[in-house]
This record gives structure tokens, C-alpha cells and sequence, in this order.
């Protein structure tokens, strides 16, 4: 049984060792209802582990910070299609008449 908790441990911390963290600015007038409906698309973008989203009303400024799951590299032709990409969440903003930024890599 401690073997197989040991054996659990190592793959999970190993899945978040490849796991690649980003910012995504933006700016625009989001109001409390529309930051919980981001979120809620947020939750439904493929490949993303988790996320946090910041805004600051008096600057009408934002930003989502999420974190992806590494890549899987054996993938079928129409598996790739689901794949995660940062267009996804600038048509979110889009889709929810902020002005996307930047999208960066963060460090960790």
C-alpha cells in the first residue's frame, strides 16, 4: 500500500513538472456577471490544469493566468484538432468585448 501511494505521488508530481504556466493580459469593462461567465468558458478550454483571474475595475485591466498540461506527442490526427492553443482564449476575451494584450510565459 506505501508503495503504491509512493508510485501515485511520483506520476502526478511528474505529470506538473512539464506544465507550463502563462499570463494573458487584457483590457476593457468586465462587470462581476461577465468575469463568472469567463470563468466559466475558462473551465471548458482543453488542456488547461487551472487558472486565476485578476481584474482591477478602476483600470478597467485584467489578466488570466492559467497553467497547461503538457503535451501528449502520441496523438491522433483529429486528437490534435482538440489541441490547446492561445487563440482560445483571445476569442473568449473577444467573445466578451475585452481587448486581449499579451499572452506570455511565466517562469517557474
Amino acid at each position: 500500500m506505501k508503495n503504491l501511494f509512493l508510485l501515485l505521488l511520483v506520476f502526478f508530481s511528474a505529470q506538473h513538472i512539464n506544465a507550463q504556466s502563462f499570463s494573458y493580459s487584457f483590457t476593457g469593462n468586465l462587470s462581476i456577471e461577465d468575469q463568472q461567465l469567463l470563468k466559466t468558458d475558462l473551465e471548458k478550454v482543453p488542456g488547461i490544469i487551472k487558472f486565476s483571474l485578476r481584474y482591477k475595475s478602476e483600470k478597467q485591466m485584467g489578466e488570466i493566468i492559467y497553467t497547461m498540461s503538457p503535451q501528449d506527442t502520441n496523438l491522433s490526427p483529429e486528437q490534435e484538432k482538440t489541441l490547446f492553443s492561445p487563440v482560445m482564449i483571445k476569442q473568449l476575451l473577444i467573445t466578451h468585448q475585452v481587448t486581449p494584450l499579451e499572452n506570455i510565459e511565466l517562469l517557474n
